[in-house]
């Protein structure tokens, strides 16, 4: 794991592993920022990161969350209803039936 050097706006200049990084970055608009809890405060702190700053995190393997590569279904959404307990409940029995998981692959 990478020690990354940052600055926490209460602590100052911390030190966070390359594990507690997470970068969202979109190629496309050329923005992004990166967020990790401060090591001292616990505080998530959040900060912009331009592409030079995108290219250091990615290169010590930050997990990385690419809006430009999610895929957009807006169509899905507009209707859709919370799952309820019941579909929860219903899925985990389902994962322990051997014909259920037969028939999804």
């Amino acid at each position: 794991m990478t020690a990354i050097r940052t600055t926490c706006p209460t602590c100052g200049v911390v030190e966070v592993g390359s594990t507690d990084i997470l970068l969202t970055y979109d190629d496309q608009e050329g923005e992004g920022m990166y967020q990790f809890e401060c090591p001292s405060c616990h505080e998530i702190i959040e900060k912009d990161a331009d592409s030079k700053i995108a290219a250091v995190l990615r290169s010590v393997d930050v997990a990385e969350d690419r809006p430009d590569q999610r895929p957009i279904y807006p169509e899905h959404y507009e209707n859709a209803t919370p799952i309820t307990k019941a579909e929860i409940a219903e899925f985990i029995l389902d994962l322990h039936n051997e014909d259920y998981l037969a028939e999804q692959v």
